[in-house]
């Protein structure tokens, strides 16, 4: 197994002053950043094809029951979570891997009043700072999901191991992560990595290997290519148009203006061709992203 250095992950991730970019996007694209809610911050906080669309059907997976502990492992700057949160009530714990994300995350959820029941720290998803969820004392998530995290991780039993131990008997595990779906050479740079060394993106089959050695139970997998090429399909759109209109074409405006929200503030220079990859191999049958619900037994 090719082991991913972590420190050139999280340096992937890392962008300098993320905060002030995205107070300054909120205002070019009408928000006052002081009195936003969740919403207005999808375009850049939801770091995973399908954007708000997917973070709704991961969480009516977990079982959109409010009041439940949920952990989202690779949490990001937190989109996801505030989705949860806002949407279905639950109270979610969030952990990544890069330093910035967590505090821009943090404050993020200061900023839209969600701090009380979203909460981010710094952790790897292969070594959890939490309890065992089978002890029966309180300890433990009622559920937790992993988004488009898996691709940076080359040791999956590992990670599913860690998230199944955190789990309280019964508990929901729903991964949502981009996969190989066939033989072929990976193009890169992709959002998740711009070289193949620091990528781990695989197959179903080895995300189902290691959630059953991790004595998880698989409920159900689904495949989402054609979900995805609708959304990239809007994405160019919006990409095209902007360039049109003087902009950059990856949501930023024209030379010497604030940029707009847009996944680029998290993606840099070469988004366009990091989606135009992820996005033709998609539509090539190469990769999809695949929603995969299952459950510790208990």
């Amino acid at each position: 197994m090719t082991t991913i250095d972590e420190a050139r992950v999280e340096a992937h991730y890392t962008r300098e002053n993320l905060l002030s970019i995205i107070r300054d996007g909120l205002t070019a694209a009408g928000f006052d950043p002081d009195s936003s809610d969740a919403s207005a911050l999808s375009a850049v906080d939801e770091f995973h094809i399908g954007g708000s669309e997917a973070s709704r059907f991961v969480g009516e997976a977990l079982g959109a029951a409010s009041g439940l502990r949920v952990l989202d492992i690779g949490c990001g700057i937190g989109g996801p979570a505030r989705f949860m949160a806002s949407t279905f009530g639950y109270h979610v714990t969030g952990i990544d891997l890069t330093a910035d994300y967590v505090a821009v995350g943090n404050q993020l959820s200061t900023m839209v009043g969600l701090a009380e029941v979203v909460t981010l720290q710094q952790a790897s998803a292969l070594d959890l700072p939490f309890s065992d969820g089978s002890t029966g004392d309180g300890a433990g998530f009622d559920a937790a999901y992993v988004m488009h995290v898996g691709m940076n991780i080359a040791d999956k039993p590992q990670m599913m191991a860690e998230a199944a131990r955190v789990l309280r008997p019964g508990g929901k595990l729903v991964v949502y992560d981009v996969m190989t779906q066939r033989e072929g050479l990976v193009t890169y740079p992709l959002p998740w990595s711009d070289v193949p060394e620091d990528s781990a993106v695989d197959s179903l089959s080895a995300y189902e290997a290691a959630l059953q050695t991790a004595g998880l139970v698989i409920e159900a997998s689904e495949t989402k290519r054609d979900f995805a090429v609708v959304f990239f399909e809007a994405m160019f759109a919006r990409m095209n148009a902007a360039q049109a209109a003087g902009g950059d074409g990856v949501g930023g405006a024209a030379a010497g203006g604030p940029g707009r929200l847009g996944l680029h503030l998290l993606m840099g220079a070469n988004t366009r061709e990091k989606v135009g990859n992820v996005f033709g191999q998609i539509k090539d049958g190469l990769l999809a992203p695949v929603l995969i619900t299952c459950h510790k037994p208990g």
